[in-house]
């Protein structure tokens, strides 16, 4: 299938300090964090800049409550008012922070210590804390989590080895699970219906749902897995692979996938939106039931982040470009499309002059 150039479908782009790590759509805001502390917010449909904070760096997570949002960062913790830009407080966890789960007032945070001398992660800690920045209970665990959820006060972390699973729960020990694949995590995910889905490193992939435990098993290491009604997985060698109760499907994407998430289509489907990198990047959208990619979208630098909410769709990139798609207007622009390189490259140029304007 021939590439579209995605700058003619975005709606607007801004641009952070940095590599994106950790993208967000709350309500009519969207907010993005970079691997050097800058995290900014501003209005969808405006564009306007809502706020603008730094931290040390590297933000690794973000999650939300009804009025806060909560970021970890380096070796801390950050509650802030997403409307406002309010620095509530900051906590220190002791180690390297990794995953955070909001839980209406409670926040879930996990931080690991990586030891050179033995190549591998250690003093790994669960640590759990209130609204009010309180800390309420604390874990070591066995392994570097991967992976956390959170469902009715009880937190499910996936782990690196010896342990791979275990569930959490406030003034008890942590319960560790026997899983009939043993090998490392490297990815999970969820979904509304409280599935689990865990992706080990050999390729295998654990599904959990109403206690019941089903594997599946892969030759080609994963990357990530996401859920809902079954799993979606990628993997090492390039290979999309779906396992749902909507379709099975595989697909050789071409290149390294660099994400998948579940998004809307252009059709009347629901799709699986992926970013796969081969010198430049390429966003596939796939229809979620045949397999079949819908369109592709090139960018010149490498996409590693998406968020979707509803019909908007936030992208960043590797240099700090953030991207709004919204589906109507691409389907709008699809409809009438005629791809010409020159006037494509005018309009990028125009863009990143006023993205340039528009910083100073």
């Amino acid at each position: 299938m021939d590439s579209v150039s995605l700058n003619n479908f975005v709606s607007f782009s801004r641009r952070i300090d940095g590599e994106c790590t950790i993208l967000k759509i709350i309500d009519d805001l969207i907010i993005a964090g970079s691997k050097t502390g800058n995290i900014v917010c501003w209005n969808i449909e405006s564009g306007e800049e809502i706020w603008n904070l730094d931290f040390e760096g590297p933000c690794s997570d973000i999650d939300y409550d009804n009025e806060n949002i909560y970021v970890a960062e380096s070796d801390k913790i950050h509650r802030i008012e997403f409307m406002s830009g309010e620095l509530i407080w900051s906590k220190s966890i002791g180690g390297a922070s990794d995953y955070l789960f909001a839980d209406k007032d409670k926040v879930w945070v996990t931080s690991s210590t990586y030891t050179f001398e033995i190549q591998d992660y250690e003093d790994s800690n669960v640590i759990l804390f209130d609204k009010q920045g309180k800390v309420e209970c604390t874990w070591e665990i066995s392994g570097k989590a991967w992976f956390i959820y959170v469902r009715s006060g009880v937190a499910f972390v996936g782990l690196s080895g010896p342990n791979v699973y275990a569930e959490l729960k406030k003034g008890l020990p942590a319960k560790y699970f026997d899983l009939e694949n043993r090998s490392s995590i490297v990815s999970g995910g969820y979904s509304k219906m409280d599935e689990i889905v865990l992706g080990h490193s050999n390729g295998g992939i654990t599904k959990i749902k109403d206690s019941k435990i089903d594997s599946f098993f892969n030759e080609n290491s994963i990357k990530s897995v996401i859920a809902n009604g079954g799993w979606v997985a990628s993997f090492e060698s390039g290979e999309i692979i779906s396992n749902r109760e909507i379709g099975n499907w595989v697909i050789d994407m071409g290149g390294s996938i660099d994400f998948i998430s579940f998004g809307p289509s252009l059709n009347e489907n629901n799709a699986i939106w992926s970013s796969v990198w081969m010198k430049s990047a390429f966003l596939k959208i796939i229809d979620e039931k045949t397999g079949m990619v819908e369109i592709v979208m090139r960018n010149d630098e490498r996409i590693v982040k998406i968020h979707i909410a509803d019909e908007i769709i936030a992208l960043g990139d590797i240099y700090g470009k953030i991207m709004i798609l919204e589906t109507e207007v691409v389907k709008s622009r699809i409809d009438n499309y005629e791809e010409d390189e020159n006037i494509a490259k005018k309009r990028s140029l125009l863009r990143s002059r006023i993205e340039k304007l528009l910083r100073e």
